[in-house]
Parts: C-alpha cells; sequence; structure tokens
C-alpha cells in the first residue's frame, strides 16, 4: 500500500531523456529526423490534459494501470515524431513561392493592401514601361491570401497567416520569409501596410502617391517618399521598431504629431515648430510649406517605443 501511495509517473523521465537523445542524434546527424518533427512535440499539448485526466481517473490505487498508461503515451507521442512524416503528419516546412502578375488591364489606380507577419518585406518600382501593374515573389513556409477586384480601379489585398511558433522552431535557419513586391510608377497607388516582426525596405520615391497607412510593429522599416504631385497623406502608427523616413528633397511637408510614447522622435533642422502643446503632441512643417499647393502632410497617429527618424 506504501508503494502505491507514492507512485510517481515515468511519463516526464522517459520523455525528457528521449527527446535530448533524439535531438542530440539529429544535430549530430546520427539520426535523420526532419526539423520539423521535434517541434512537433508542441503541437502534442493536448495529450498533457489526457494525461492528467487518466491519472486523476486511476488515483493512487492502480499503479501497474498508470505505468501502463505513461509508457503508451510515451510510445505515442515518440511514435507521431518518428513517422509522422510518412503518416502525413508534421511534415518539413519548406518555403513556397507564389508569384504575382497583375496586368494593367486599363487600370487608371489602384489600392494596395498588405498585411505581413515576420516576413522581409520590399517595396520598389517596376522598369519604367512595364505592361504589369503588380509583380511580385512570395516566399513564405505558410499560406498568403492574394485578393484581386475591380477594373479601372484595382483592389489588391495581400495577407499573410499569423505567427506560427511550431512552424517557426522547424524553420531550417537558412531559410527566411520573404516577400518581394514591385508596382507600376505610372499608375496612382493609395497604399495600406501592416508590417509586424519583420524588417521593412519601402521604396516609393517613383510612386505616384495618393495616400500612405503604415502600421508597424517590433520589425525595423525604411521609408522612402516620393515628391507629391498633388497632396498626399501619410498616417503612421509605429511600434517598437525604429522607422527610418526619408523625404523628398525641397518637398514641402507638414508633419503633425498625436500622441508620443517612449521613442525618439528626430526631425530634419530645418523643421519650424508651429504649435507644442506638451511633449506628447506637436506639429512642425517646413519652410516652404504652403496651403494649396502640393505638399505632403504627416500625421503620427500613435508612437510607441520606436523611434521615428526623418532624413
Amino acid at each position: 500500500m506504501e508503494e502505491d501511495r507514492h507512485y510517481h509517473s515515468i511519463f516526464w523521465p522517459i520523455m525528457l531523456i528521449g527527446v535530448g537523445l533524439l535531438w542530440l542524434a539529429s544535430e549530430m546527424g546520427v539520426l535523420a529526423i526532419p526539423p520539423i518533427n521535434l517541434p512537433m512535440l508542441f503541437n502534442l499539448w493536448p495529450l498533457l490534459l489526457v494525461m492528467t485526466g487518466l491519472h486523476m481517473l486511476v488515483g493512487n490505487r492502480m499503479h501497474w494501470l498508470r505505468a501502463l498508461l505513461d509508457v503508451f503515451s510515451v510510445v505515442l507521442v515518440f511514435g507521431l515524431v518518428l513517422a509522422g512524416p510518412q503518416l502525413g503528419y508534421g511534415k518539413d516546412p519548406s518555403i513556397k513561392t507564389h508569384e504575382i502578375s497583375e496586368d494593367i488591364r486599363g487600370a487608371s489606380s489602384a489600392v494596395l493592401s498588405v498585411s505581413a507577419g515576420d516576413q522581409v518585406l520590399t517595396l520598389k518600382p517596376l522598369e519604367a514601361g512595364d505592361s504589369r501593374l503588380l509583380a511580385g515573389a512570395l516566399k513564405d513556409f505558410q499560406p498568403v491570401d492574394i485578393s484581386i477586384e475591380g477594373e479601372r480601379e484595382r483592389f489588391i489585398s495581400i495577407n499573410g497567416q499569423p505567427f506560427n511558433f511550431t512552424l517557426w522552431m522547424g524553420m531550417p535557419p537558412e531559410e527566411t520569409s520573404r516577400w518581394d513586391l514591385q508596382f507600376n510608377p505610372a499608375i496612382p497607388f493609395d497604399i495600406e501596410l501592416t508590417l509586424n516582426g519583420g524588417s521593412s525596405d519601402i521604396n516609393l520615391q517613383q510612386a505616384v502617391l495618393k495616400a500612405l497607412k503604415i502600421e508597424s510593429g517590433s520589425g525595423s522599416t525604411v521609408l522612402r517618399l516620393p515628391p507629391p504631385t498633388a497632396n498626399y497623406l501619410l498616417e503612421l502608427n509605429s511600434g517598437s521598431g525604429k522607422m527610418d523616413i526619408y523625404l523628398p528633397k525641397d518637398a514641402p511637408v507638414h508633419l503633425e504629431l498625436l500622441d508620443k510614447g517612449s521613442g525618439k522622435l528626430i526631425r530634419p533642422d530645418n523643421f519650424m515648430t508651429m504649435k507644442m502643446q506638451h511633449s506628447q503632441q506637436g506639429e512642425w512643417q517646413t519652410p516652404n510649406f504652403r496651403e494649396g499647393e502640393p505638399h505632403i502632410l504627416i500625421q503620427i497617429i500613435n508612437m510607441s517605443s520606436g523611434d521615428i527618424i526623418f532624413h
């Protein structure tokens, strides 16, 4: 009876030893285990709930049954880890390339909405005279939702998937999710970008920009703005990542800060202070700013801990 009362589960000792040995063998090349299978253990957490429930039902009376359940659970876990790919579960993560090649086909303007996760994102112009409205190669471990609608005004939506910890754990170290997009600089664009953990290089210097809205996260962002052919608005909601914004030379600019966090806002030396309510809000503009002339209006709606540096 005393032995029954003090039975200890062998599930965790065997699990920890087994995972360590498998991981070591995989790293040393002794055992060819696809990288996703070891992190796949994170997907098996419901098994812990089942084991806990069964142990509560059995209690301390039948230690032989508890031992049997422990052994069965260990065999099940390692069976899925080792044989999962052959059964169609837990296959290797691999980069898939999603191609975009949208012809102009009479489009006179476009609305581009991009929601990226932890991908490296680049956005730059196509060569002059290119017949495509938008082109790109989206290399990703996960599916990418691409929607294109409209004729004269084209609506293009590109959405990545939420961050997947288990998938991320199984990625080969040399592989990186990367989205490379190119737009037609002859077509006016309204652009909305949602950026999260990946770094971004947004080159709009040749764009005909109607409006630009950016919501950034923890990744760093480099943004190059075009000279205004007509008034356009840039709305920013910045996160913890650093943002470098390159203004076009001699462009009339009005900058408005509505809510500042702990990050630094570094403005060019020629910006004049127009209004300074307190350290969290203010307005500045270039000496050549005039109402009615083509200009750039920048509104920082919410600035978090990341620095915003204007060049």
